[in-house]
């Protein structure tokens, strides 16, 4: 409720940007087509463009691209691709119009289009195969893409082992693109600042880009940002290796969420059902083993506790289901009551239900625009999850990894100790193989090497199978595994650095350049 008020920039623009671009490379095939979808481009396109509109441009067939056969009706006969500029893309694409090319005398009009943009390599491909003169190129410059109202993305999950591990900065162009399209659209930013190698080359991107426009500034009023700063991930490479605490952190570690969307176990509906038929809302009762929920600026309630504690939330999620409890058994009060935070209504819910000042002020600014159905039923879901993640929060297992990262970060365990944890979360508990190598990465960079370290890589693959020996060599070429010093001191070092709080990545943080 009332979340668009506290936000500085409305990120609408850049959605209706993409979208009237999406419309106009539609418009390119005249009347029905078949648009067939990378599957990582489906949810970025459905948060720019619903199905509404891609019917209403003439799409009467939506599907994700497959290695096997496309099959067609006999009357859709032009077939749009929109796919990730990706060599593997290419070669299924080719597959598709020679299978059409063999079995079928129908003519088809192909129309391919590139994100972010065509490559050479994707071009040749296509030449290879054979298909180039049967297609036409385009492309669609998809790269910021506004996941929330405060959120972008590039959604690009391989950019970090383009740069690190094979060199190729293209990424790093697609994001200087992107952040020249903000500045079109909101103005230029007036101080740019940052840290890291990447960092500055996307900076200096940035300014190129600009050059080549004029470098004059964009026409859109007064700018709407006052800085932008530019971190490269490399320079703080711990964080992500540790367990996330915070609500959404904690449903990304273990739900895995793509594009604001979290594919929750049909069990945390099973927790809710209770509240729902206490709210007096009804819901079907089968579910799939795994339910997609969207969790975006759309649902008020996940906006308020997403950055909370997980152990924090329930009470505050409980607060606002009784809050709307209480708008509908007394439907006589007046909008104005609930809005005004000084009203006796106002102060004696606060009392009631314990709600803070920001809650009271936060409620009582959205009344006018609450769904309470809509609302009892998020809360009940959240209340769900929130409880499964309770469950998690309390299992031992989970609690000793938590401590265990706590203590190699503060410097508070010996090297050896904490490997006999890595052993017997390889050998007994039998943890996925990502999280084994998380926790190996972390001690690498905490202790600036792991001891006996051709002993672990060997039980590594001895225990999850010699078909993960390309992804260790990959970590160990960008330094993320090593081999413990045989400095002593250098050890000992690393060690204080995580005790005192500063930066554990301390090559890659003083070499870093900053501006």
């Amino acid at each position: 409720m009332g979340f668009k008020e506290n936000i500085a920039v409305d990120l609408s623009a850049l959605r209706e940007y993409s979208r009237t671009e999406l419309i106009h490379l539609l418009s390119k095939l005249n009347g029905s087509k078949v648009l067939v979808l990378d599957p990582a481009l489906s949810w970025p396109i459905n948060l720019i463009a619903d199905l509404n509109t891609l019917k209403e441009n003439g799409v009467e067939k939506t599907t994700i691209l497959k290695s096997e056969p496309l099959v067609l009706a006999p009357e859709q006969r032009q077939i749009m691709y929109l796919v990730r500029s990706k060599t593997s893309n290419m070669k299924i694409i080719a597959d598709h119009i020679r299978n059409h090319l063999y079995t079928s005398s129908a003519k088809y009009e192909y129309f391919v289009c590139m994100v972010p943009q065509r490559t050479i390599m994707c071009e040749k491909i296509l030449e290879e195969e054979g298909v180039h003169g049967n297609i036409t190129v385009a492309d669609f410059n998809l790269d910021l893409v506004p996941l929330n109202n405060d959120v972008m993305s590039m959604e690009t999950a391989d950019s970090l082992r383009e740069c690190s591990l094979h060199g190729d900065m293209t990424s790093l162009f697609y994001v200087a693109k992107g952040l020249m399209k903000m500045q079109l659209l909101y103005g230029n930013f007036p101080v740019i600042k940052g840290k890291g190698h990447a960092a500055k080359a996307v900076a200096d991107m940035l300014d190129e880009l600009g050059q080549e426009l004029g470098g004059e500034p964009a026409e859109c009023g007064e700018p709407r940002f006052d800085e932008l700063i530019l971190i490269d991930r490399e320079v703080d490479i711990v964080t992500p290796m540790v367990t996330p605490l915070t609500y959404e952190g904690l449903i990304d570690e273990l739900y895995e969420m793509k594009n604001a969307i979290a594919p929750v176990p049909g069990t945390v509906l099973a927790h809710a059902q209770a509240l729902y038929r206490a709210g007096g809302v009804t819901m079907p009762p089968d579910r799939p083993v795994k339910v997609k929920v969207a969790l975006n600026a759309a649902d008020p309630c996940f906006m308020q506790i997403r950055d909370l504690r997980a152990t924090h939330v329930l009470p505050v999620i409980q607060r606002r289901q009784e809050f709307v409890k209480h708008v509908q058994e007394n439907v006589t009060h007046s909008a104005q009551a609930y809005q005004s935070s000084s009203s006796a209504l106002m102060v004696q819910l606060k009392r009631d239900l314990s709600l803070t000042d920001d809650e009271v002020h936060e409620y009582g600014k959205g009344v006018l625009q609450l769904n309470t159905d809509e609302e009892y039923r998020r809360a009940g879901l959240h209340l769900g999850i929130a409880k499964e993640l309770s469950d998690t929060l309390g299992d031992l297992t989970f609690s000793r990894r938590v401590e265990l990262e706590r203590m190699v970060l503060e410097g508070r365990i010996a090297q050896e100790k904490a490997l006999e944890y890595v052993e017997d979360v390889m050998y007994r508990q039998h943890d996925p193989f990502p999280k084994v190598v998380r926790l190996l990465c972390l001690m690498s960079f905490v202790y600036d090497g792991i001891k006996n370290y051709d002993h672990y890589k060997r039980e590594l693959l001895h225990v999850y199978g010699f078909e993960h020996m390309f992804a260790i060599t990959n970590l160990e070429r960008i330094g993320m595994l090593k081999k413990s010093s045989e400095n002593i001191a250098t050890a000992l070092l690393a060690g204080a650095a995580g005790a005192t709080g500063t930066q554990t990545t301390s090559s890659a943080w003083r070499s870093a350049p900053s501006w």
